[in-house]
């Protein structure tokens, strides 16, 4: 739900997570949010690689069932 929340709100959670942190982290927090993004994003791009995989492979075989 946290995930959710944040993605919806665009940067605007992610300025508050820096205003929440002292100054001399923001260069930690950037990276780790970075990474989280990028590893987000690849779970996501995955996943959907996944499902449509799975989806096509579905309609074929249920075709074959058919005939």
């Amino acid at each position: 739900m946290l995930v959710i929340s944040m993605l919806l709100s665009g940067n605007t959670s992610i300025n508050e997570t820096i205003n929440f942190f002292p100054s001399k982290y923001i260069e930690t927090i950037l990276s780790v949010i970075y990474e989280i993004d990028s590893i987000l994003g690849r779970f996501i791009r995955g996943q959907l690689i996944e499902a449509a995989f799975v989806s096509v492979t579905s309609i074929v075989c249920l075709a074959f069932v058919r005939n």
